[in-house]
C-alpha cells in the first residue's frame, strides 16, 4: 500500500518541509480536498500549503497542533464599505477573456468523473489566481466553504455556498445562495445581478436568502465583477447540500423545492 493513502503529515514537522505530494495527501486525508494533478501544476507547492492552512479541518487536525504555524481568526473586516458601481467607471468588460466557468467547462471536456466536487475543486483553484480572497463588499458574488452552526434546525444546508451579499451584522453575513436555484435558471439570475446593490429577492427566489456566521466560514473568494462570470459560475454545479447527519441530499429536490 502507498504510504500516502493514510499520510496525515509528519508530527512537528511544517507544511513547507513537506513535498508536493504529500501534501497532496494531506489535502485529501485531512480536509478532503481532492488536488488533481492539472490543479497540482497549477497552485504550486506554495498555492497548495496556502490552501491546506486555510482549511478549518486543517487547522483543528493534530499535525496542525503539532506546529507552530499561527491561523487567521474568523472575523469580518471593520472596514466593508458598500460598493455602488451603478456611479463608477470600475464596471468594465473585457469580450475577449475566456471566463472562469468557461475555462472549467474547457477542462470538464478532457476530464471524467467531473461530480461536483470536481467542479468545486476547479472552481477553488481559478478562484486563487483571478478571484479576490476575504470578506466581499456588498452586492458582490462570492463563494466559500461552510459548517452551519445548527444544521438540526434545517432539513439541509450548502457546504459551499455561491452567495450574493446582501448585508452583514456582528457576527453574520446575509446573503442568497444562487445554489438553491436550478442550474438552467440560476445563470441568468447571476447574471442580473454583477452591477447590483441591495436586491430584494422576492417570490421563488425568497428561498435563496440565508445567513452564514463568519466563525464557519472558510475559504472565501470573491468573484471577478463581470455579469458574464457570475452567470457562467452560476452555472457549474460546485453545490454540496448535506442534512444535520452529513449525509449528501439529493440535488433535483433542493431546486424544486419551494
Amino acid at each position: 500500500m502507498n504510504y500516502l493513502s493514510r499520510f496525515f503529515g509528519y508530527k512537528k514537522k511544517e507544511l513547507e518541509d513537506h513535498t508536493i505530494p504529500e501534501l497532496r495527501a494531506m489535502a485529501k486525508n485531512i480536509a478532503n480536498v481532492y488536488i488533481s494533478d492539472s490543479n497540482a501544476r497549477k497552485l504550486k507547492k506554495s498555492g497548495i500549503i496556502n490552501l491546506l492552512a486555510k482549511n478549518k479541518r486543517y487547522q483543528k487536525s493534530n499535525h496542525a497542533r503539532s506546529t507552530k504555524r499561527k491561523f487567521d481568526v474568523g472575523v469580518v473586516p471593520e472596514d466593508i464599505k458598500v460598493k455602488d458601481y451603478r456611479k463608477t467607471d470600475e464596471f468594465e468588460l473585457d469580450l475577449d477573456l475566456e471566463t472562469i466557468g468557461e475555462r472549467i467547462k474547457s477542462e470538464a471536456s478532457r476530464s471524467t468523473n467531473t461530480d461536483n466536487d470536481w467542479y468545486a475543486n476547479e472552481l477553488y483553484s481559478e478562484l486563487v489566481e483571478r478571484g479576490k480572497e476575504g470578506f466581499p463588499d456588498l452586492g458582490e458574488m462570492c463563494f466559500f466553504s461552510y459548517d452551519a452552526a445548527y444544521p438540526e434546525d434545517y432539513p439541509y444546508y450548502d457546504t459551499r455556498p455561491l452567495v450574493y451579499v446582501m448585508s452583514f451584522e456582528d457576527d453574520k453575513m446575509f446573503g442568497a445562495n444562487l445554489h438553491y436555484l436550478n442550474p438552467a435558471i440560476r445563470g441568468a439570475v447571476a447574471g442580473s445581478l454583477a452591477s447590483k446593490v441591495g436586491v430584494n429577492f422576492r417570490g421563488p427566489l425568497q428561498k435563496c436568502i440565508h445567513s452564514y456566521f463568519y466563525s464557519n466560514i472558510d475559504g472565501m473568494y470573491t468573484l471577478p465583477l463581470d455579469p458574464r462570470e457570475y452567470a457562467d459560475v452560476a452555472e457549474l454545479v460546485t453545490e454540496n447540500f448535506v442534512d444535520k447527519y452529513g449525509q449528501k441530499v439529493e440535488l433535483q429536490s433542493v431546486w424544486d423545492s419551494v
